[in-house]
């Protein structure tokens, strides 16, 4: 028999198995959460209830604005800048009531923009940044009809040229 069959000795305590599920997964690079009141996940929809967005066709008349929060509190201050092709549209603050309104931690459903002429919103880029307390927390935005009138104004210009 040579050294290595002689000395070998059985573990004592066998390595405990942990299954897959059970185990808590390691996040590396990801930065802890903020402390205090956060807006995230901003998104666009024809309704609260619609799929997300980021293009609306020509005709659209109402545009919900939807994104989670957490960490709200009574007092905090909420406001809401609105960009309509690159150029300040639209602003609103209000005082957070988490008692009367939304809570604490939740999505807000309840805010949209309509247009203000017959046919819906004008057509252009509408842009979103929300901000809590002064701090800028997130912002997104959509394009309201423009796609669909180039193809109308390219289809035109293809029967024009059919035409003569």
């Amino acid at each position: 028999m040579d050294d290595l069959t002689k000395t070998a000795v059985m573990p004592t305590n066998p390595p405990t198995f942990i299954p897959p599920a059970l185990q808590t997964p390691t996040l590396v690079g990801v930065p802890a959460a903020p402390s205090g009141a956060q807006f995230y996940n901003l998104r666009f929809a024809a309704s609260p209830e619609a799929a997300p967005q980021t293009t609306y066709p020509v005709g659209a008349t109402g545009i919900s604005a939807i994104w989670d929060y957490t960490a709200m509190k009574p007092g905090d201050l909420v406001q809401r800048n609105w960009q309509f092709n690159g150029e300040g549209w639209l602003y609103k603050e209000e005082v957070w009531d988490e008692e009367t309104e939304r809570g604490a931690n939740g999505t807000v459903t309840d805010v949209s923009i309509y247009g203000e002429v017959i046919g819906g919103l004008a057509p252009g880029d509408y842009y979103l940044d929300l901000f809590v307390n002064g701090v800028w927390q997130t912002g997104g935005g959509f394009t309201q009809g423009l796609q669909q009138i180039l193809r109308l104004h390219r289809f035109d210009d293809i029967l024009a040229d059919a035409e003569t």
